[in-house]
């Protein structure tokens, strides 16, 4: 992943999954990063603003060319917006985020958490 942070422009894709981890570590790289447009969410994407921290480019990649070439004709404002996501990163998506984010997770969940009698109900 180092080798990327040698680029200007970064580019985060679906694939089988989530882009997840891996957009994390792109935005940490300080480069302009084009985040695909995905029905996948992890646990800081809610953090994420559109042209603020990141470039967005539609699921399909239609409109990838033509933002690269906002980009490349806007290079104070891309440098912005790659700083925006680097800082973001740095600053609110730390190791402790994540720990944060499950001990937040399980506390919602054990507060909904069912019944004991339809727990056994349900044989779980």
């Amino acid at each position: 992943m180092a080798d990327h942070c040698k680029y200007k422009y970064l580019l985060s894709a679906d694939g089988r999954g989530t882009q997840g981890i891996r957009l994390k570590e792109l935005m940490a790289c300080g480069s302009v990063v084009f985040m695909h447009e995905s029905k996948h969410n992890e646990s800081f994407y809610h953090l994420i603003q559109p042209w603020v921290h990141v470039i967005p480019y539609s699921h399909d990649a239609s409109d990838l060319y033509e933002k690269l070439r906002w980009a490349a004709q806007h290079p104070e404002k891309a440098k912005e917006i790659a700083e925006n996501g680097q800082k973001l990163i740095r600053e609110k998506v730390s190791e402790s985020y994540a720990v944060d984010w499950w001990k937040a997770f399980n506390k919602m969940y054990e507060a909904n958490k069912p019944p004991e009698s339809a727990i056994q109900l349900c044989g779980v």
